[in-house]
């Protein structure tokens, strides 16, 4: 089922790099369907800020959450992946990982929920086309909810 919307993105992004973060967000910054971007580096904060917890209960649940595949692994991103795929309410939100995992061995755990496998960027080229490519699977592809 195709949506096809130029509804806005509220983006989570899950990145424990200061500067993979600052140049996604920067591309993220200059396209026109960016609603709301906010951050963590930590998968548990991650969870409340998806459940609108604790003092992120004001802050909007996101239409999409991206995640960097080292902050999966390393900062508790794997139990929050396991969540998702688990909460009913949740479990809708498109998920997208970045990765530069060459092999597909350790992404074979996290097959069930993410809608979305993308090379991690190295260049501002590839930055840009990652953000491209997120938009364009968010409104062409990505399901309401």
């Amino acid at each position: 089922m195709k949506k096809n919307t130029d509804e806005p993105i509220k983006i989570l992004i899950i990145e424990n790099n200061p500067g993979d973060l600052h140049q996604l967000i920067e591309e993220f910054k200059k396209t026109t369907y960016l609603d709301d971007i906010r951050f963590t580096g930590s998968g548990r904060e991650a969870w409340k800020m998806i459940c609108q917890s604790g003092v992120f209960n004001d802050m909007p649940r996101p239409n999409i959450i991206i995640f960097d595949f080292n902050t999966l692994r390393n900062k508790g991103g794997s139990e929050v992946l396991e969540k998702i795929i688990k909460e009913e309410s949740i479990k809708c939100i498109p998920v997208v990982i970045l990765t530069d995992l060459e092999g597909e061995n350790e992404l074979d755990n996290y097959q069930d929920c993410p809608n979305l496998f993308i090379n991690k960027p190295n260049s501002d080229d590839e930055y840009k086309n990652v953000v491209k490519c997120i938009g364009e699977f968010w409104h062409n592809y990505a399901f309401k909810y």
